[in-house]
């Protein structure tokens, strides 16, 4: 076999492993995302439960409860209180 055809071969072999794995990362991210905000989802209907605030549950307020983790329901609670 000729050098060209080895080197194309192993090209095309690394740009199939290059994308590979960047398409498992952007799936673990976005995957991620998406339990993290059905998981903030979860612990806004439980809070709107337990609390007096009427804590509203829309996709927003799941995305940055699931987005920013703690501080993200806290501040939802503030706005929620002071609005």
């Amino acid at each position: 076999m000729r050098y060209e055809v080895i080197l194309s071969y192993f090209i095309g072999f690394a740009a199939i492993i290059i994308a590979a794995l960047l398409f498992s990362i952007k799936t673990k991210g976005l995957l991620g995302l998406l339990f993290n905000t059905a998981l903030g989802g979860l612990v806004l209907t439980v809070l709107s439960l337990w609390t007096p605030l009427q804590v509203p549950l829309n996709p927003l307020t799941a995305l940055l409860c699931g987005f920013m983790g703690v501080p993200g329901i806290g501040l939802i609670l503030l706005i929620v209180y002071f609005l």
